[in-house]
């Protein structure tokens, strides 16, 4: 039976590089791999759909571990046109503690305003992602939003 433990370096006897090491036992000198696939690479501190081979029975996470909530959420709309994406706006979450409701306030409408589509329709979708545009499971909570729609003053076009 394969036997994996995991450590985090203590802060009191190693410097804290905010990896994990990952040691295996009893695989008869076979070494693993660990692939960060889609989901759970950024908490194990490994690459998007990485594979990462033990050497010696032993491996250190690549990148930090972060087991933090997301600290940017992108709300995409079909309201807007970006050329490239759906983004009508990123929400850097950094200030919030963990399980906080975020109060997020755009400072400056005109700088981060985005084109609209059209102006003949009246229903539009909205939906929140990570940066990997992996959806984001408010787990029963509410998303309240507010959207500005204005016509530029072409004084200053």
């Amino acid at each position: 039976m394969w036997t994996y433990t995991v450590t985090y370096p203590s802060i009191s006897s190693q410097t804290d590089s905010g990896k994990f090491t990952i040691t295996v036992s009893g695989n008869s000198g076979i070494q693993p791999d660990i692939i960060g696939g889609s989901y759970l690479y950024e908490q194990l501190g490994f690459e998007k759909n990485s594979t990462n081979s033990f050497s010696v029975d032993s491996i250190t996470s690549t990148n930090i571990i972060s087991i933090n909530r997301e600290s940017t959420l992108f709300i995409h709309s079909d309201i807007c046109n970006n050329e490239r994406d759906n983004v009508l706006q990123e929400i850097y979450t950094g200030g919030n503690e963990t399980f906080s409701i975020i109060n997020f306030v755009n400072q400056d409408n005109e700088t981060t305003s985005k084109s609209l589509v059209s102006n003949n329709h009246n229903v539009y979708r909205f939906y929140l992602t990570d940066e990997d545009s992996n959806p984001i499971n408010l787990n029963g909570l509410n998303m309240i939003l507010s959207v500005t729609v204005f016509k530029k003053n072409p004084i200053y076009n």
